[in-house]
């Protein structure tokens, strides 16, 4: 309830704004960071009586912050004439118009290892690390700053790596002579020792900007494993973004609250470029595994961030399904067009392994 205020517009100091229920604290967290960063953006309606009744989260926000608020005074016939056109379908989210670039995904990257609980790879804490042996070949497979990988090979393990978006140290451009040597280092081990009996795939099929981009990635690691090889694979829980924004007490994440489209795609602007993430249910992970594995399970808990998926018994594709999407993965293409077409020998050395 807001009080003293005529019909119209009129600013109300917070003091005027009476509190009763914060019933979406979700979202009024996400307003009010909004608020420190640009200011007091907004406005509410209110009706005759004073009663909020568009924007409450905006006003409670305001309150909570000490900052005046822009209110709209309607009559009540008006009120609900405007409650008919809110109440109308307009439609639904759809990002594709963004056109982001997959070297974009790059921002999506954590800093693993950072001591920092949050911070540490389930995937591996849950799945790989208990299972590992000195004998096992290993590559991981979009292996972003290369946290665990870097750690286990000092600890003598024969685990490889690939990041195609690995950026410099303390800079946000990509280190290409070392993205090169990834591909050289795979390509040298695949010559002499063969594929590989597990591909890990921490926190890449969330990262992914569209579906045709996610069928490279799993044909990809498809066809670096063995007959009996197997991937291991952890992704974001869409059963974790729904019930987050429905909850009734705040956290203290830096962002909890998803637009998700169709395709369970949702975006964020940062480090000045939109970038992607994709959710997801067992489910459906399971149906979209299937094409390329004949044996999968999933794992973990849908009401937490991540869920998992161990997938064995490749399926094979022809040469030329796995040329095409090998040339994409390993050849990715980074700002101003540039490719550094040194993956050919690697591309080679897979398919004669298959």
């Amino acid at each position: 309830m807001i009080s003293n205020i005529p019909f119209g517009y009129s600013f109300v100091d917070f003091y005027y704004i009476n509190l009763r229920k914060n019933s979406n604290p979700i979202v009024v967290k996400e307003i009010s960071k909004l608020i420190i960063k640009y200011g007091t953006w907004g406005s509410v309606i209110c009706n005759e009586q004073g009663a909020v009744v568009v924007n409450t989260e905006y006003a409670i926000a305001c309150k909570l912050l000490e900052k005046p608020l822009l209110v709209y005074k309607m009559k009540n016939a008006e009120v609900e004439d405007l409650k008919s056109y809110l109440q109308k379908d307009y439609g639904k989210y759809y990002f594709n118009n963004l056109e982001i670039k997959d070297y974009n995904q790059t921002f999506c990257q954590m800093h693993r290892l950072s001591g920092e609980k949050e911070l540490k790879s389930t995937t591996y804490t849950k799945y790989i690390l208990p299972i590992l042996d000195k004998e096992t070949r290993i590559l991981d497979f979009g292996a972003g700053k290369c946290s665990y990988p870097d750690k286990l090979r000092k600890e003598g393990y024969q685990i490889y790596t690939y990041e195609p978006f690995y950026r410099q140290e303390k800079s946000n451009s990509f280190d290409i002579n070392k993205i090169i040597s990834f591909i050289e280092e795979i390509q040298k081990d695949i010559s002499k020792n063969g594929l590989y009996d597990i591909v890990i795939l921490d926190s890449v099929l969330n990262s992914i900007t569209s579906l045709e981009m996610q069928h490279n990635v799993l044909l990809a690691c498809n066809s670096l494993l063995k007959d009996n090889g197997t991937l291991i694979l952890g992704t974001r829980s869409l059963g974790k973004a729904t019930t987050t924004m429905k909850s009734k007490q705040a956290t203290n994440r830096k962002r909890d609250i998803e637009f998700l489209d169709d395709e369970k795609f949702s975006v964020t602007f940062r480090n000045g470029v939109w970038t992607k993430q994709r959710f997801t249910t067992k489910k459906h992970l399971q149906q979209e595994l299937m094409p390329y594995f004949k044996d999968i399970e999933t794992l973990g808990n849908e009401t937490r961030s991540n869920i998992y998926a161990i997938c064995k018994n490749p399926v094979r594709f022809s040469n030329e399904e796995y040329k095409k999407a090998l040339n994409i993965e390993f050849n990715m293409t980074y700002p101003n067009g540039f490719k550094h077409n040194k993956h050919s020998e690697l591309i080679n050395t897979i398919l004669t392994n298959l």
